[in-house]
């Protein structure tokens, strides 16, 4: 099967969607990505890490910029005939589901991968506002939509979300990231960040306005000064988000002189598993999520994890070891700290049917499916 991947190459979760099909020997897989992803030694690395052939970049596709997107459309019809492209995976829906729009003049299918924060609040955002322009777009995801082969989703929320845009489609999967749990099992001591040097608790969001970490911030100032000295507040992504954004977080950290912070700088898997193994507490509060694969590393590794109040995936996020708020109130959010902080001893283990619902493996089994189903339904 040739497969043409759209992707950022810098995202974990994009490839842990491909990884699958490019180790497969049956495959030859390409990819293109927007052009601000594009670093000539990281994609020379990344291509033979994946075992995976770069075939060029796009950018995004712009009403306003409609003579260039239709030279792109020509350049994907083309990449597509000259490696006899057979299946067309879009990887996260805002702006990239766009190029849906040109199915029929690209000839294969196309599947559209949804994450979470596309389909539950950018693209609805244009559904919303009623200028003409934004109802132009709104017509064109909606018109992408339709035209896709098959669409994923990492939720039921997103499943919702994307019938009420849309009405009622029949090809919709929910397919999640899922999580590697052979490698989440594996000795990963060696690889702990050696800044950290205290008991600690972890916000392993990236420092993007998204993940609301100020929300969270101000629910530390509120915590008893022995836990501020005694635990130290861990976030990951330094320099790699939004550096304004951090700054400001750095600043509003500062503020409280008992507060013991680290930023560490953006960590390969193997840590990020080792500092969930770790942690006395795990803390997500985003403004708008998905199915996080951080969320399901931190419960199979039977972890207390408190989420914002969200309409998270029951079928995942419903366990015993996961703590929602009710609200957007930082002092239930310092209580629950507070709370959870003094409970020794918890664990709480996973049956063998959540686990399989989370599995990387066998979520990726349920898209090949989809995969052979798409191309004999055009043969």
């Amino acid at each position: 099967m040739n497969i043409l991947y759209l992707i950022d190459p810098n995202s974990i979760h994009d490839q842990k969607w491909i990884r699958k099909f490019t180790n497969n020997p049956a495959n030859n897989c390409f990819f293109i990505c927007r052009e601000h992803y594009y670093n000539y030694h990281f994609i020379k690395q990344f291509e033979i890490d994946f075992q995976i052939s770069f075939v060029g970049t796009v950018d995004y596709f712009s009403f306003k910029k409609l003579f260039g997107s239709i030279k792109q459309v020509i350049r994907i019809k083309r990449t597509i005939n000259e490696y006899e492209i057979e299946l067309f995976n879009i990887q996260y829906a805002e702006p990239n589901a766009l190029w849906a729009l040109f199915r029929e003049l690209f000839g294969i299918p196309i599947i559209i991968t949804c994450r979470g924060t596309d389909v539950l609040k950018t693209i609805p955002n244009h559904f919303r506002q009623k200028d003409i322009f934004n109802k132009l777009i709104a017509w064109a995801y909606k018109k992408s939509f339709l035209n896709a082969s098959w669409i994923t989703v990492t939720s039921k929320g997103q499943w919702d979300s994307l019938n009420k845009l849309i009405g009622s489609k029949k090809e919709i999967s929910i397919i999640r990231t899922g999580i590697d749990l052979k490698g989440l099992r594996n000795d990963t001591s060696a690889f702990l960040p050696k800044e950290v040097c205290k008991s600690y608790i972890l916000f392993p969001r990236y420092i993007k306005p998204i993940y609301n970490h100020e929300f969270a911030i101000e629910a530390l100032k509120k915590l008893p000064t022995e836990l501020k000295q005694k635990y130290q507040m861990v976030f990951v992504g330094k320099n790699s988000g939004d550096l304004r954004y951090q700054n400001l977080l750095i600043c509003s950290l500062k503020e409280d002189e008992a507060i013991d912070f680290l930023f560490l700088e953006k960590q390969g898997q193997e840590a990020i598993w080792e500092l969930y193994k770790n942690a006395e507490l795990i803390i997500m509060t985003p403004k708008s999520d998905g199915s996080p694969v951080s969320g399901m590393e931190a419960i199979a590794l039977h972890k207390k994890l408190i989420l914002g109040p969200l309409e998270y995936d029951k079928d995942v996020f419903s366990q015993p070891n996961v703590f929602p708020l009710e609200d957007w109130n930082s002092q239930e959010l310092s209580s629950l700290i507070e709370k959870l902080i003094n409970i020794d001893g918890y664990e709480a283990k996973q049956s063998p049917i959540y686990l399989k619902k989370i599995d990387n493996k066998d979520n990726m089994q349920l898209l090949q499916e989809i995969y052979n189903k798409v191309i004999e339904t055009t043969q």
